[in-house]
């Protein structure tokens, strides 16, 4: 018996959430076939965004590991932005249930990459 302390529950778009960066070159044809076959969850519209909702998971820890090239953690934050600037009073879930956005206490613009020679970790300056 195997025991996965990581597993979680997601939609099917949440399997494709480490493909969605460009850097893996799938395409469109590779999306559209696995729809085809997985299906797509309700509501179909929204698809798109669940799946960009997934990625920064796979983008974050990247960012981390490879603290000297910021372009992983910009990529997540780029599209963490675009869908707080596309819900910004938060969505209503298929349990009718209000999900409200929190209003960020920072921008992106304001944070700054700098290391402490302590513990290795950012300072944002706010």
């Amino acid at each position: 018996m195997l025991f996965d302390s990581c597993a979680f529950w997601g939609h099917n778009e949440a399997d494709l959430g480490t493909w969605r960066a460009a850097r893996y070159n799938l395409g469109a044809p590779f999306f559209k076939e696995y729809r085809k076959k997985m299906g797509v969850s309700e509501p179909k519209e929204d698809w798109d965004d669940r799946n960009a909702l997934y990625a920064p998971r796979y983008d974050l820890p990247l960012s981390a590991m490879f603290r000297e090239e910021p372009k992983f953690r910009n990529m997540a934050m780029a599209e963490m932005q675009r869908l707080v600037d596309k819900y910004p009073n938060g969505y209503e879930g298929e349990d009718k249930l209000a999900v409200k956005t929190l209003k960020p206490k920072v921008s992106i613009n304001e944070i700054i990459p700098q290391p402490t020679l302590e513990t290795g970790t950012q300072i944002i300056r706010v």
